[in-house]
């Protein structure tokens, strides 16, 4: 436990978190800093909101360390952006086949960028130069909340929306938030919603940990890396065994899981431990992010030692078929919640504080009805191949989505979070 003393005049105040102004080459970022921890997340503005660095205290050691594999302040890596290390993934996560898909009648050409496959990779936020909306600080957290309006002239993509994404550090982490807008009149707009970070760690003596309150079926792929519509119940990632191979040749797994919990209101809670190191990190994510994709050949492919956690609220190439959260015209608003965390919450006061730095936030934006990923009660729960039937099913002919399931509230928590104890 560090403990600070922070003395206090009449005309002076503590300052526990600030909100900085800095940059990267050319690039504009913003600094969240913990002053009296020197805990910050880096988040480059001038390039999709990429988170570029997160670094919290160590439970083991208490020393400071890097829990994501970075892009060490190099401003063309950062650009070039061959790995998507720590980047914003909307308005699809992972790949369209040849960038077509059909959404209520109307077929869209996607650019493809992932020229071995001739797919459509990751969305469109790469590049785009993200406006700080608003900033929250206070003794408990701080936020900075960016904005970005799809205006539809994106190729592929003729539908508009706005995107507001906040991010907070507190005691127990970071968190990303999303909020998203539909803008287009009387009609829905087809979306999913990913992060793409990179969890720095000894890959093949990790042993990584999905969610263990909820069966997670493996969604089978392709040779071009798109989704079969088949399924099976799989427990690779029970936390039992290392991810193996060798320090040289780590075992690889590019792969995509999707939890059928059927409670639509529970949080999803995975660890990355990492023998090596002592040292473990979590990832929460909401009810919206009901997927994970999973990676192991940064060692193979760039020579670094990290694994790849990407939450998602949809199946790649759902864009292709009706989107796992088809967007409900009007306004409405579809929130999207998930964070890091790198020591235990050991109270339920805990939670509910950090919760609350998760979602007092962006109080003017207006709620609505949209809809939520209804994956976990429709999928087949079998050890046999099934076929995925999943996603809400929206009429093409009166353009209304399913209602949105109520949303996790601090006074509501859905289940009680229980973080695996972390070494």
């Amino acid at each position: 436990m560090i403990l600070a003393l922070v003395a206090l005049t009449s005309a002076q105040a503590a300052i526990f978190y600030t909100v900085e102004d800095a940059s990267i080459g050319s690039l504009a970022t913003k600094i969240i800093r913990n002053v009296l921890t020197d805990e910050y997340v880096q988040i480059v503005t001038d390039f999709g909101g990429k988170v570029e660095a997160l670094r919290l205290s160590s439970r083991t050691t208490g020393t400071l360390r890097d829990v994501l594999l970075t892009d060490n302040g190099n401003e063309t890596a950062i650009t070039e952006n061959k790995f998507w290390k720590g980047m914003l993934l909307i308005p699809w996560a992972n790949r369209i086949a040849y960038g077509k898909y059909t959404f209520y009648n109307d077929t869209n050409d996607l650019p493809l960028n992932d020229p071995p496959r001739q797919n459509a990779l990751h969305g469109f936020l790469d590049g785009k130069k993200l406006t700080v909306f608003n900033t929250d600080i206070t003794d408990y957290y701080a936020t900075l909340t960016l904005l970005y309006d799809f205006d539809g002239t994106d190729q592929g993509y003729p539908y508009t929306m706005r995107m507001l994404v906040s991010y907070s550090l507190s005691g127990a982490g970071m968190t990303i938030s999303f909020d998203i807008t539909n803008n287009m009149p009387q009609a829905p707009l087809p979306l999913t919603v990913g992060w793409h970070p990179y969890f720095a760690c000894s890959i093949y003596q990790a042993r990584v940990e999905f969610d263990p309150s909820t069966p997670w079926n493996l969604v089978e792929l392709n040779a071009n890396m798109d989704p079969t519509g088949m399924t099976h119940l799989d427990s690779t990632f029970d936390g039992s065994r290392e991810i193996g191979g060798n320090a040289t040749v780590p075992t690889f797994y590019d792969v995509e899981y999707k939890s059928v919990m059927p409670s639509r209101d529970a949080m999803l809670v995975s660890k990355i431990y990492d023998a090596a190191t002592n040292q473990a990190v979590v990832l929460w994510q909401d009810s919206n992010f009901r997927l994970v994709h999973i990676f192991t050949g940064a060692k193979t492919f760039f020579g670094e030692d990290g694994i790849a956690l990407e939450p998602m609220s949809g199946l790649a190439e759902r864009l292709s078929k009706v989107a796992d959260v088809p967007v409900a015209p009007d306004d409405s608003l579809t929130k999207f919640i998930c964070g890091i965390c790198n020591r235990k919450l050991l109270s339920a006061e805990s939670f509910i504080r950090t919760a609350k730095a998760s979602y007092a936030k962006n109080k003017a934006s207006p709620s609505g009805s949209g809809t939520s990923d209804t994956m976990g009660s429709q999928a087949q729960i079998t050890r046999k191949r099934t076929k995925d039937t999943s996603g809400p099913e929206a009429s093409p002919h009166t353009n209304q989505c399913r209602p949105v399931a109520k949303r996790l509230t601090p006074e509501r928590p859905g289940r009680r979070l229980t973080y695996p104890d972390l070494p």
